[in-house]
């Protein structure tokens, strides 16, 4: 072992103009408070759009095991989230995003079920069985799969007598949120339309579960390189 000076040494230096590897990330909820900032303005290829938020109404959880699925594919995608909730009906809210030159063009943001009135201080992707998130790569995530262009919250012991409801939901156009009559069911249009869609618990200081938003990824939710960004399914 060689003790020098701070300083004035004769120990090899390497310089780099890049910052050291680090290990691939998965996606993270960037900006998620955001979409249920009333008011605020957000840009998207060079336009405006205007954020609000919309009660949706309310959901009934007899099991408290939180499913979030196309209402098209509960017969097949109905998995509740590993995090279960006290049994009980929450409220729901709906964050939309409406182009500030073409008011009439909204878009769903994100849903949010609210488990309680305490802010979320950190953040978990929301998993189901067998799910590990060092599986995941970078920009990475497990979602729920959209293929009729809508999404819903349902109840693990709903999901079976609610298969066909997604036929009367007409595209969800306008509004662009329903709840079903018995709230069981509370489905809106998926952001852009098909594809694949995370879920996100929020957590209180005292570890408890806050609320659960399903991203619909209708802003860009990473500053980095987002041509690597990808997602799992189930």
């Amino acid at each position: 072992m060689e003790i020098v000076n701070a300083v004035h040494h004769r120990l090899p230096v390497r310089t780099a103009t890049r910052p050291p590897w680090r290990p691939p990330r998965p996606l993270r909820p960037h900006g998620i408070e955001l979409l249920f900032t009333p008011g605020a303005r957000v840009e998207y290829n060079d336009r405006q759009l205007r954020l609000s938020v919309r009660a949706a109404g309310r959901l009934h959880l007899p099991s408290g095991r939180l499913i979030a699925a196309d209402p098209s594919s509960l017969d097949v995608d109905a998995k509740p989230f590993d995090v279960t909730v006290p049994p009980g009906t929450y409220p729901v809210s709906v964050g939309l995003a409406t182009f500030v030159d073409d008011p009439g063009h909204s878009r769903v943001t994100a849903a949010r079920l609210d488990i309680s009135d305490r802010p979320a201080v950190r953040w978990e992707l929301a998993l189901r069985d067998g799910q590990d998130p060092l599986d995941l790569g970078y920009q990475q995530f497990f979602g729920f799969g959209v293929d009729a262009g809508m999404a819903c919250y349902v109840d693990a012991d709903s999901a079976d007598r609610l298969v066909d409801v997604w036929r009367t939901l007409d595209g969800l156009v306008e509004p662009r949120y329903r709840t079903t009559d018995r709230e069981d069911m509370v489905a809106w249009s998926s952001g852009w339309g098909d594809g694949a869609y995370p879920t996100w618990i929020g957590y209180d200081t005292s570890c408890a579960v806050t609320c659960f938003i399903a991203d619909m990824l209708l802003l860009p939710t990473d500053s980095e390189d987002e041509d690597d960004e990808d997602e799992d399914e189930d």
